[in-house]
Parts: structure tokens; C-alpha cells; sequence
């Protein structure tokens, strides 16, 4: 599955572009969940129906996420987002199949970001193994969160408004 890229304007080297990989298995919750279509109604006096719409022309929600034995984040990717995410009125691109999307940060309800240490899955205290549908180990890792390492996998929410 092809990464979703997240590309910030002027994080790079002499203040250039600077990209980084999502898991290309992050789910966008809510793809379908948001209507471009406004509308407000009302009743006259006399008991008729009025119904004013208008197209949105920004905020969509655009909210990514990652499950327990899918689509993890390691600590390094995480704390680069989260500081991303620290700088107010910041617009990346989101390249999600194929489509770039301009996004912000949502702050809206919190923190953009939901990242969550993984639970044991099948393997015992931390070793975490995750199969396929068809029975094949894709995944054998073991993790100690007590001694923090860059490579550390964790659970990721990310969400996102287009603008």
C-alpha cells in the first residue's frame, strides 16, 4: 500500500519543502462524512418553508487513523508532526491517493494528534505480533516503552481540515 504523504513548505534544508511518510493503511474515518452543501431553513409567518444553501468552500475533515494491529507511527514521525502541529495557522499538503489535499491541523477538539502506546496483541509483554487475514506473520516487534526509542510503534489518530 503506497504511503500518504505529508509535506510541510519550508521544513527542509534553507527552509525547502520537507516530506514524510504516513503509513499508506491510515484510514480517513470520515471521507464520506461531511457534506459541502450548507443549508439553513426556516418557516414565514404564514407557515412556508424557506431553505437557504451555499457551498462550502473549505473545512473538510480529514481524520486519519491507525488501529492497534494496523498502520502505526513511530515515535520519531510523531514527535516531527507534533511539531508541525505546534505552529499556528501552518498549511501542509497531504498526498492521499493520488489526490493533494491543502490541510491544517484540526485544533478544534483537542490535539490533532492521538497517539497510544501498542497493547499486548498475541505476543506477551511486549512483543507484539500481528497477522494477516490469512494467517501470515506481517509483524513481529518487541517494545520497551520504558526506554524510549525513535523506532517505538504506536496507534495514531491525525486529523486534519482541508483548506
Amino acid at each position: 500500500m503506497p504511503a500518504i504523504v505529508l509535506t510541510h513548505p519550508t521544513a527542509g534544508a534553507g527552509s525547502t519543502p520537507l516530506a514524510v511518510n504516513l503509513p499508506g493503511n491510515l484510514l480517513w474515518t470520515d471521507e464520506y462524512g461531511w457534506s459541502q452543501i450548507a443549508a439553513v431553513k426556516q418557516y414565514t409567518g404564514e407557515g412556508a418553508l424557506v431553505i437557504d444553501q451555499w457551498v462550502k468552500q473549505t473545512g473538510r475533515p480529514i481524520t486519519l487513523q491507525g488501529e492497534q494491529d494496523r498502520a502505526w507511527c513511530d515515535r520519531g514521525l510523531l514527535n516531527t508532526l507534533r511539531a508541525w502541529a505546534g505552529a499556528p495557522n501552518l498549511i501542509l499538503s497531504l498526498n492521499h491517493a493520488g489526490t493533494v489535499y491543502q490541510v491544517s491541523f484540526d485544533h478544534e477538539q483537542g490535539s490533532p494528534i492521538k497517539a497510544e502506546p501498542l497493547t499486548d496483541l498475541l505476543g506477551g509483554p511486549g512483543r507484539y505480533t500481528v497477522h494477516n487475514d490469512a494467517g501470515q506473520l506481517v509483524v513481529d516487534v518487541e517494545v520497551d516503552y520504558f526506554n524510549p526509542q525513535p523506532t517505538d510503534p504506536f496507534t495514531v489518530t491525525l486529523r486534519f481540515h482541508e483548506m
